[in-house]
Protein backbone atom coordinates (compact mmCIF):
# COMPACT_ATOMS: atom_id res chain seq x y z
CA UNK A 1 0.00 0.00 0.00
CA UNK A 2 1.86 2.87 -1.16
CA UNK A 3 1.50 6.80 0.40
CA UNK A 4 -0.29 7.68 -2.76
CA UNK A 5 -2.99 5.08 -1.90
CA UNK A 6 -3.54 6.22 1.39
CA UNK A 7 -3.99 10.00 0.47
CA UNK A 8 -6.49 8.86 -2.02
CA UNK A 9 -9.02 6.74 0.47
CA UNK A 10 -8.36 9.08 3.31
CA UNK A 11 -9.68 12.24 0.25
CA UNK A 12 -12.61 9.91 -0.42
CA UNK A 13 -11.12 8.51 -3.76
CA UNK A 14 -12.66 5.11 -3.20
CA UNK A 15 -15.92 3.49 -2.19
CA UNK A 16 -15.74 1.18 0.52
CA UNK A 17 -16.22 -1.55 -1.70
CA UNK A 18 -13.75 -0.32 -3.98
CA UNK A 19 -11.66 0.01 -0.78
CA UNK A 20 -11.91 -3.81 0.54
CA UNK A 21 -11.51 -5.15 -2.44
CA UNK A 22 -8.10 -3.70 -2.42
CA UNK A 23 -7.32 -4.57 0.79
CA UNK A 24 -8.03 -8.01 -0.09
CA UNK A 25 -5.57 -7.79 -3.39
CA UNK A 26 -2.77 -6.84 -1.01
CA UNK A 27 -3.37 -9.26 1.43
CA UNK A 28 -3.34 -11.72 -1.20
CA UNK A 29 -0.16 -10.48 -2.58
CA UNK A 30 1.54 -10.13 0.94
CA UNK A 31 0.46 -13.86 1.43
CA UNK A 32 1.95 -15.13 -1.64
CA UNK A 33 4.90 -12.96 -1.21
CA UNK A 34 5.61 -14.70 2.52
CA UNK A 35 4.81 -17.65 1.31
CA UNK A 36 7.46 -17.90 -1.46
CA UNK A 37 9.73 -16.14 1.34
CA UNK A 38 9.25 -18.58 3.91
CA UNK A 39 10.44 -21.88 0.76
CA UNK A 40 13.22 -19.76 0.40
CA UNK A 41 14.15 -19.72 4.10
CA UNK A 42 13.28 -23.43 5.26
CA UNK A 43 16.31 -24.30 3.17
CA UNK A 44 18.53 -23.00 4.99
CA UNK A 45 16.75 -23.46 8.82
CA UNK A 46 16.90 -27.30 8.13
CA UNK A 47 20.22 -27.00 7.08
CA UNK A 48 21.12 -24.83 10.60
CA UNK A 49 18.94 -27.35 11.85
CA UNK A 50 20.95 -30.58 10.27
CA UNK A 51 24.38 -28.70 11.42
CA UNK A 52 23.39 -28.35 14.63
CA UNK A 53 22.41 -31.78 15.42
CA UNK A 54 25.94 -32.86 13.46
CA UNK A 55 27.60 -30.69 15.78
CA UNK A 56 26.06 -31.99 19.21
CA UNK A 57 26.37 -35.42 17.98
CA UNK A 58 29.90 -34.76 17.26
CA UNK A 59 30.65 -33.03 20.71
CA UNK A 60 28.80 -36.29 22.32
CA UNK A 61 31.14 -38.52 20.69
CA UNK A 62 34.21 -36.93 21.39
CA UNK A 63 33.19 -36.55 25.44
CA UNK A 64 32.38 -40.36 25.21
CA UNK A 65 35.70 -41.01 23.71
CA UNK A 66 37.52 -38.83 26.29
CA UNK A 67 36.58 -40.45 29.13
CA UNK A 68 38.19 -43.35 31.34
CA UNK A 69 36.57 -46.60 31.30
CA UNK A 70 34.71 -48.95 28.83
CA UNK A 71 33.47 -47.00 25.88
CA UNK A 72 30.19 -49.22 25.62
CA UNK A 73 29.05 -47.50 29.41
CA UNK A 74 29.03 -44.43 27.50
CA UNK A 75 28.41 -45.24 24.20
CA UNK A 76 25.47 -46.64 23.70
CA UNK A 77 23.33 -44.84 26.14
CA UNK A 78 24.57 -41.89 24.39
CA UNK A 79 23.32 -43.78 20.78
CA UNK A 80 20.39 -44.55 22.10
CA UNK A 81 19.17 -41.20 23.06
CA UNK A 82 20.72 -39.85 19.78
CA UNK A 83 18.04 -42.50 17.84
CA UNK A 84 15.20 -41.60 20.28
CA UNK A 85 15.51 -37.92 19.67
CA UNK A 86 16.08 -38.44 16.23
CA UNK A 87 13.19 -40.43 15.94
CA UNK A 88 10.90 -38.40 17.58
CA UNK A 89 11.79 -35.62 15.49
CA UNK A 90 10.79 -37.57 12.10
CA UNK A 91 7.89 -38.49 13.66
CA UNK A 92 6.93 -34.98 14.31
CA UNK A 93 8.32 -34.07 10.77
CA UNK A 94 5.59 -36.58 9.09
CA UNK A 95 2.85 -35.73 11.47
CA UNK A 96 3.66 -32.04 10.28
CA UNK A 97 3.60 -32.93 6.74
CA UNK A 98 0.74 -34.78 6.71
CA UNK A 99 -1.35 -31.68 8.73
Amino acid sequence: MSSDHRKDVVAGGYTEREWLRFQLNEYDEWTESMRETNQTNVVGLHTTLFSLVAGVLCLLLSAVLTLDGSPDEFLYPTLFTTLLVLGIAAVLWVARRKG
